[in-house]
């Protein structure tokens, strides 16, 4: 599967968000006001779209047509992003379930995967994870996780979502001397993109996330890794 650049990525959030709301195929049109770009732009767009396996294209008639006139419309694939986003969420889970493996490993092998995901979710899922982990690595040689964590998830403090506090909080017990300066590049470098993506989720999309750091929590407060 070719990796999306950020502009596709963008249309093709689009595709898949207006296709939750309704349940049917999306006209290119659609796309096109919602960003603000021409008919043209969104259509070619999504036909690259669709050559690279995210999108599927079919055809409908279109409303007051006389017989044989269809216009283009766009359904997400198996290969698009909800998809990309399961396979996250299920793989993080089980692994933080068995615990089999180092913070370290795992983080790892979360910051490998992260420049080939090409859903915004999936991306920001697995941001979540690295910077748990990170989190969990610092304050076991200095203060009890459970507390600062629930804090976190707090529901007490409306002007700051659990979503756009953690990454702050994570980063800030990076930053100190004895903390491995290219993990912190690495971390800092996912965050930012992380709160790019965020920002382009609807409603829905942070609601999942929400729901995935708390699961998240839950697993690494119980989980005993080896470090």
């Amino acid at each position: 599967m070719s990796e999306l650049t950020p502009r596709q990525q963008q249309f093709l959030d689009q595709v898949v968000m207006l296709y939750q709301i309704t349940g049917e195929p999306v006209h290119y049109s659609t796309v096109a006001e919602r960003l603000g770009v021409s008919n043209s732009t969104a259509y070619e767009m999504l036909r690259v779209l669709e050559g690279k396996g995210f999108l599927s294209a079919g055809y409908v008639l279109g409303e007051g047509s006389g017989p044989g006139r269809s216009t283009v419309v766009f359904t997400p694939t198996s290969h698009g992003p909800d998809a990309e986003w399961e396979q996250v969420r299920s793989r993080i889970l089980a692994a933080l379930g068995r615990g089999e493996a180092s913070d370290q490993e795992l983080l790892q092998d979360i910051l490998g995967r992260l420049p080939n995901s090409t859903s915004s979710l999936a991306y920001c899922a697995q941001v979540i994870t690295a910077l748990l982990l990170n989190v969990r690595t610092e304050l076991r040689s200095r203060l009890g996780e459970h507390e600062l964590i629930q804090a976190i998830l707090s529901n007490n403090m409306p002007d700051m979502p659990s979503l756009n506090l953690l990454p702050g909080f994570a980063l800030g017990l990076s930053f100190r001397e004895r903390a491995n300066r290219e993990l912190r590049g690495r971390l800092v470098e996912a965050t930012q993109e992380y709160q790019r993506r965020l920002s382009s989720l609807d409603a829905r999309g942070r609601a999942l996330l929400q729901e995935f750091l708390r699961n998240v929590v839950v697993k690494t407060q119980t989980s005993t890794p080896d470090g």
